[in-house]
């Protein structure tokens, strides 16, 4: 049957793009989280050597007293 055969190819490939579609978000979101924890270990470097400044600094001050 040519129309059952036209229909069928047509849902074939909708849900080919849809599956396309999905696996696509799921890469973006991968890569969204990914970037953020990239920023959030990135703050935290960024905290820990404040800290460790702020220490040094403390220490320098304690030996200068």
């Amino acid at each position: 049957m040519p129309a059952c055969d036209a229909l069928c190819v047509s849902v074939s490939v909708s849900v080919s793009v849809s599956a396309l579609a999905l696996a696509l978000a799921l890469a973006l979101a991968l890569a969204l989280a990914l970037a953020l924890a990239l920023a959030l270990a990135l703050a935290l470097a960024l905290a820990l050597a404040l800290a460790l400044a702020l220490a040094l600094a403390l220490a320098l001050a304690l030996a200068l007293a």
